[in-house]
């Protein structure tokens, strides 16, 4: 747990109308004053918590400026800025970005030097504090606006009224425990002849942001979910490592791809009885030959010498 305070007289203010206190007043005003609503502001300064962190409570704690009756409904936000500065004037303190998370607060009745908790305000200071550019010791604001319907005012202490009077701001939160990845992965086709392309799936938990592959044949890859071609026959073991901020995790599948050689062309078949004319006609032709009688001519009239 960790208590913030505000620690100067220019870090609490706020905004009654048209009129704006920043500095050398003893209260600053919540709620509505007539016909003028306030809005109101708390500015805590080296706010330790790491971006990352989760918030399991904050509670905002107000001294009361006196005595008032009747209950007051407001609003609280917080400032949507990772380390916003001091407030320079009207605009700026009336201008500025504000959290989509916010609080409806009832105060009841205050006793004049008594202190009033808010509400849970834990969702407003984990929005300021995972937004981009959050740093520990950032500077943080809660920021107070009446809720339409609300005519009811009330004042607080200043930090100008005392340094032990000024609003306070405590947080409990916890790092969470680290969550590597869970490497895990399918492939497809497993088996097939060469030249094998197999699409792998990266299948892993725990979101990791980078990939290393190693396919059993030499390649590898750096893509989440790559396709690997294999150009040589066997069996191949993968592994894929997952990789995140909080560390890594291998899966290793022995033997997960196999690949065959493709099967070889049928023999060539020959037929004798193909060939048994062409070579009686041989035979008869190497006998007219002998007996010197005629030989035989082509079908296209031409003699075969």
């Amino acid at each position: 747990m960790a208590l913030y305070q505000v620690g100067h007289d220019g870090d609490d203010a706020y905004k009654r109308g048209t009129t704006y206190r920043q500095y050398s007043r003893d209260e600053v005003s919540l709620g509505k004053d007539g016909a003028d609503e306030i809005l109101t502001g708390f500015r805590f300064l080296n706010v330790a918590i790491p971006k990352g962190d989760i918030i399991d409570t904050a509670v905002l704690e107000l001294r009361a400026y006196g005595d008032f009756a009747g209950a007051m409904t407001v609003v609280i936000n917080g400032e949507k800025q990772a380390d916003p500065a001091r407030w320079s004037g009207s605009t700026d303190f009336a201008g500025r970005p504000l959290t989509t998370e916010s609080k409806d607060q009832e105060y009841s009745a205050w006793n004049y030097s008594d202190w009033y908790s808010s509400v849970d305000l834990s969702e407003i200071i984990q929005e300021i504090i995972d937004q981009d550019g959050w740093v520990s010791g950032n500077a943080l604001v809660i920021r107070i606006a009446n809720k339409a319907g609300n005519t009811v005012y009330k004042s607080a202490t200043s930090f100008y009224n005392g340094s032990a009077n000024a609003a306070k701001l405590t947080i409990t939160s916890h790092t969470p425990a680290p969550t590597p990845p869970v490497a895990e992965f399918s492939g497809t086709p497993l088996s097939g002849t060469k030249p094998l392309t197999v699409q792998f799936t990266d299948e892993s938990t725990n979101t990791p942001t980078s990939w290393a592959w190693l396919f059993g044949d030499g390649g590898e890859s750096a893509e989440q979910s790559p396709e690997h071609k294999y150009e040589t026959a066997g069996s191949f073991t993968v592994k894929l490592t997952a990789t995140n901020d909080d560390g890594s995790d291998d899966e290793e599948k022995p033997d997960y791809v196999t690949v065959s050689e493709p099967p070889a062309p049928p023999a060539a078949e020959i037929n004798p009885d193909a060939f048994s004319g062409y070579h009686c006609f041989i035979e008869q032709y190497q006998k007219r030959r002998i007996a010197g009688k005629t030989p035989y001519k082509r079908p296209n009239g031409t003699l075969i010498s």
